[in-house]
């Protein structure tokens, strides 16, 4: 039988995000040596091998691919079932699914970046199956995972956005100069990638980047916008409840500028939030009738998100090279926005004075 050693060291590698330079210093060897292995041109010195099945927390009959297929698929079924349970906000379950994978796959930098992004989750109340308190714990762990991300991971998207979610809660543990620390290794807004991927392009694949760029930027400022409404201590000047709601509805009308045509595809979850949002301010304003029509906007949105195909393209003029694929867009929080729109409703208690409303009962009743 022909050793496919290489080819495991290969699959183990790629799937714990380890470059060849970083397992070839573990074991002292050089990255032409690691390379060859995995081309099958050489194999690794038998006294190698224990230290390489610990590396990778494997037995070493799977090194000589004995389980190989039982690795592989068991990480594929993990990926499918965490997967659907965050499309359906069951976010308790992605972190006892997590933690279960972590204890058999510590090294998995994929695995603790999922712990990470579901205990973040729990920590700010999205799990749409139970009414959370909150829980510092969460947080804390998080920012230590993704901290080991930064640092030991090769994976250059599982780095970013190790980075990101760092810059944004650093601050919520009381370590602002962190956040402000790697904040300085972007680049500005004028020579970001994808500015420069403007200059460098052409024909259609400059517009396309052109018009995604647009829309991200029209995004950017549209969540400015709620920011700005909504952030607390912070030191900003205090809106009254009129701005925040003329905040908010310039963010809808942003949207509504670039997507004339309301074909809005992934902004119908912005949408739906953000009318959720102005529902909220207009009941503090002691004016049901309003939260209510906006009750009903967010769920006309939150519907329309949840029916959309895995991949759309825009229609507006203004982005037709543009596409939505709900398995590959950047989102962070991808569940179900009926579901969540129906804990928002239910399990915060800003709606209580509206528990009795006939229309209220009925909307709730359409989204379970």
């Amino acid at each position: 039988m022909q050793l496919k050693i290489g080819e495991v060291i290969k699959q183990l590698r790629i799937t714990h995000s380890i470059t060849q330079e970083k397992l070839a210093d573990y074991l002292n060897v050089s990255a032409q040596s690691i390379s060859k292995w995995e081309n099958g041109l050489s194999y690794p010195d038998i006294t190698l091998i224990p230290t390489i099945a610990l590396f990778f927390n494997v037995s070493t009959d799977e090194l000589f691919s004995l389980s190989t297929y039982t690795h592989t698929q068991k990480f594929t079924d993990y990926k499918t079932q965490y997967d659907d349970l965050k499309r359906k906000g069951a976010i308790r379950e992605c972190i006892a699914l997590c933690r279960e994978m972590f204890l058999e796959y510590p090294r998995n930098y994929i695995v603790l970046s999922d712990l990470a992004d579901s205990l973040i989750s729990c920590y700010e109340g999205l799990d749409a199956n139970h009414q959370l308190a909150v829980d510092n714990h969460y947080l804390d762990e998080a920012v230590k995972l993704n901290e080991l991300i930064l640092s030991d991971c090769n994976d250059l998207n599982l780095k970013l956005h190790a980075t990101l979610m760092l810059c944004k809660y650093y601050p919520l543990v009381n370590q602002k100069d962190k956040a402000l620390t790697l904040i300085e290794q972007f680049s500005s807004l004028d020579s970001c990638k994808e500015r420069l991927l403007e200059e460098v392009l052409e024909g259609e694949a400059c517009i396309k980047q052109q018009q995604t760029n647009l829309l991200k930027l029209t995004d950017l400022i549209a969540q400015t916008l709620i920011h700005l409404s909504f952030t607390k201590g912070k030191n900003i000047p205090h809106l009254s409840m009129d701005e925040k709601i003329d905040f908010v509805l310039s963010a809808n009308k942003l949207y509504q500028l670039i997507i004339p045509d309301e074909n809005y595809l992934y902004f119908h979850s912005r949408l739906a939030r953000n009318h959720r949002r102005l529902a909220d301010l207009y009941l503090a304003k002691h004016d049901p009738e309003s939260c209510l029509l906006h009750l009903n906007q967010a769920f006309y949105h939150a519907k329309c998100y949840d029916e959309l195909p895995s991949s759309s393209h825009y229609t507006s003029p203004f982005i037709s090279f543009c596409e939505f694929d709900k398995n590959t867009y950047p989102n962070n929080e991808e569940v179900n926005e009926c579901e969540r729109l129906r804990y928002m409703m239910t399990a915060q208690g800003v709606f209580d004075t509206l528990n009795k409303d006939p229309r209220f009962i009925k909307l709730v009743e359409k989204l379970t």
